[in-house]
């Protein structure tokens, strides 16, 4: 039988909840998430998603949007297509 081991992650708890939430909706546990990314470093050698450098995001930092979502927020407000409303409900 092998020895495990265990290891902490610090992540805010925006991060933890949208995670885990993704987690739950794919049936799997966060350490089960965990150990199939470590597999996947361990497979490829690499980290199994592209890491590139992207221009400073508009919409603040940390999120890295892709080209089309980047080019849409940068738009005037009357070109984003979006419908006025005179009361919240």
């Amino acid at each position: 039988m092998s020895r495990s081991t265990s290891y902490q992650v610090r992540l805010s708890d925006e991060e933890k909840k949208a995670a885990f939430s993704v987690f739950q909706e794919l049936g799997i546990t966060p350490a089960q998430a965990v150990r199939l990314f470590l597999r996947q470093v361990v497979e490829t050698r690499s980290l199994p998603f592209p890491i590139r450098k992207t221009e400073r995001c508009p919409v603040g930092n940390g999120h890295i949007p892709n080209d089309g979502l980047a080019r849409d927020l940068l738009k005037p407000d009357h070109e984003k297509g979006y419908t006025p409303f005179s009361f919240a409900d």
